[in-house]
């Protein structure tokens, strides 16, 4: 299959300047992180849809629904490993149930999406063997605006601002604001 296309929802510059220092945190020691990632449309972002193609109807429903509740603060919260043998490392991010619904209302708009389900997260990592999660975690410890103690818990340790819908666009290389 060729890469997803998707619609994803953006950070503010603080949200931003967070994630990507857990993601410096994990380059500086030694594992797998997303700053590694050499796109220049590389950016923190929590992912509304993957799907081979997102259906016009998808974007007007984003434009519509969206729009009138953004920027919206969401809750950022501990660690979530993904997958199996290579998984992916994301902190969990809550959202306000009318912004929830109102992603649920795009998502049912492409019919061929990738994920059954909304997990809405932050991706730190892809691609971490099961023995690099311990220094993973070290890594955010130490990090600055990183997980801790509470964290660990599932407790929310920060706040971050969504403040647009962007579409990724695999074919041309390009994101733009929906």
């Amino acid at each position: 299959m060729r890469r997803p296309h998707s619609l994803e929802l953006v950070l503010d510059d603080a949200g931003d300047a967070l994630v990507r220092a857990q993601w410096e945190a994990l380059r500086a020691a030694g594992l797998p992180s997303q700053a590694d990632h050499p796109s220049p449309t590389n950016a923190p972002h929590v992912t509304l849809v993957e799907a081979p193609a997102i259906p016009e109807a998808a974007l007007d429903v984003a434009h519509v629904c969206l729009r009138g509740v953004l920027p919206a603060t969401a809750r950022v919260g501990g660690v979530l490993l993904l997958g199996r043998r290579r998984l992916t490392l994301a902190r969990p991010v809550q959202v306000d149930d009318d912004v929830a619904r109102r992603a649920l209302a795009v998502r049912a708009q492409v019919p061929d999406r990738l994920h059954a389900g909304w997990l809405p997260h932050l991706t730190l990592a892809r691609g971490l063997e099961p023995g690099q999660v311990p220094a993973a975690l070290a890594a955010l410890t130490e990090g600055a605006g990183t997980v801790d103690a509470d964290s660990a818990n599932g407790a929310a340790t920060s706040e971050v601002r969504l403040v647009e819908v962007r579409r990724w666009n695999p074919d041309t290389g390009h994101t733009t604001t929906v």
